[in-house]
């Protein structure tokens, strides 16, 4: 069964804001969270000028004209421009599939409304700035884990991915065997 999660992330604080999972977002849903979402001192575009969101069929004319009601214009991005909502594919990739689908399967569409702190994780691993890349891939290996929280004194400074880490070890072993070539060419 696939559960569809809305979310919203304010672009400044970047707070995220999960408005509502179902397992049919139809025109109904999605206009019920409109509603939700920009309810006068309480919905969580309350105070915002903007809703930036993709080209998804789900954004639908009375969707989009419920948002604009709630004094918040809606934004198509330009069709295919995955940077320009970076924050939310961010976002998405940190997730952790097995502990939202562990709260969902264990408490149905009520986890929405527990906190964070109640499914995800204990004993979260995290890295650091400083970190080698070979420590980090270790660390992700060991622990099954596709992205890690890098932390200075404490703070969040980002998230690596398992993208990421495998890129730079292939750019690595690309230069790598590039000056042995060049050493051995040299030698003949």
């Amino acid at each position: 069964m696939t559960y569809y999660v809305l979310f919203f992330i304010h672009l400044e604080s970047r707070r995220v804001d999960i408005a509502g999972i179902t397992i049919d977002p139809g025109e109904l849903w999605m206009k019920q969270i409109a509603r939700n979402v920009t309810m006068e001192g309480c919905g969580v575009l309350r105070d915002c000028r903007y809703l930036l969101h993709d080209r998804d069929t789900k954004y639908t004319q009375s969707f989009r004209t419920i948002i604009a009601s709630g004094r918040v214009e809606p934004l198509a991005l330009p069709a295919r421009s995955p940077n320009l909502n970076a924050c939310a594919e961010r976002w998405v990739r940190s997730v952790s599939e097995r502990e939202i689908v562990h709260a969902i399967a264990r408490y149905g569409e009520t986890a929405i409304s527990m906190p964070v702190s109640e499914i995800m994780r204990h004993g979260v691993i995290t890295v650091s700035p400083t970190d080698t890349v070979s420590h980090v891939m270790s660390l992700m290996t060991r622990h099954r884990v596709r992205h890690m929280p890098v932390l200075r004194d404490g703070n969040l400074v980002g998230i690596i991915s398992i993208g990421d880490v495998v890129k730079h070890r292939l750019e690595d072993l690309e230069l790598e065997t590039n000056v042995l070539r060049d050493v051995y060419n040299a030698a003949r």
